[in-house]
């Protein structure tokens, strides 16, 4: 897993929140979770039953969607616009290894994107957030990255998924 690319506003006082302390090696998102409104208050990703750090705040609309198997993350688009007196970030959203959207919403604004490499994909995530409007919302995300898992490599973890059940 490495650092791969980040977004931020640059917000004084922003708390930083990171996935890598509790990511397992290997592990794929299989849900993305989202709250917006007209700021990006919070992001998270899972792992089948396993929940990593909610990045953010507790308001806006909630959102998430289920990864399909064989898709994964390689693409994260957000936008950063004037909320409340500070520029934090108003969209992102998640984009599968066939530019497809998985989850999100685009708003018009200063718009970047990070994209995983060749033969990699987005694994975790880490993330800065403000309070702004009277509430905590995000001001900058970053990605991690991992190598796709060999054919060879999934279908050992499906073996072993497949033993567990019986």
């Amino acid at each position: 897993m490495k650092l791969a690319g980040c977004v931020s506003t640059q917000e004084s006082g922003a708390k930083k929140s990171d996935d890598k302390a509790k990511y397992k090696e290997g592990m794929l998102p299989s849900k993305i979770n989202i709250w917006t409104g007209a700021a990006l208050d919070a992001v998270q990703f899972e792992y089948g039953d396993v929940k990593l750090e909610k990045h953010g705040g507790n308001g806006g609309k909630y959102r998430s969607n289920i990864l399909k198997e064989g898709q994964y993350i390689k693409k994260v688009r957000v936008t950063a616009s004037n909320f409340s007196g500070k520029k934090v970030l108003t969209a992102i959203a998640f984009y599968d290894q066939n530019g497809n959207l998985i989850v999100g919403n685009v708003n018009s604004g200063d718009v970047k994107e990070i994209v995983a490499g060749e033969g990699e994909c987005i694994c975790a995530l880490c993330a800065e957030s403000v309070r702004a409007g009277g509430t905590e919302v995000l001001s900058g995300i970053a990605i991690y990255t991992c190598e796709l898992p060999k054919v060879k490599d999934l279908l050992n973890a499906l073996g072993n998924v497949t033993r567990t059940l019986k």
